[in-house]
């Protein structure tokens, strides 16, 4: 099995997941390719309306299709120091 997890921002995949990083949503983003398909895991705030297909857009508007990942797993998290009001 190939995978490479992609840090610092040398390559497409990394300015994806600094673009994806660069999102008020989003609070945690990986980005990673394997057997030839892009693939993101993204955590995005709780208060977020923000949808797989809503980054996908995005993605592909400011990085291009070419580094838009294929598939993006987004979980929804609690961002630290937000408390939540009844």
């Amino acid at each position: 099995m190939h995978l490479r997890l992609v840090e610092g921002n040398s390559d497409p995949l990394a300015t994806t997941r600094d673009f994806l990083m660069s999102l008020h949503a989003v609070v945690e983003a990986e980005v990673w390719e394997r057997k030839g398909t892009i693939l993101a895991r993204v955590c995005i705030g709780d208060d977020s309306l923000a949808s797989e297909v809503d980054l996908r857009q995005a993605c592909l508007r400011e990085v291009g299709s070419d580094a838009t990942p294929q598939m993006i797993m987004v979980e929804r998290i609690r961002r630290p120091g937000v408390r939540a009001v009844a």
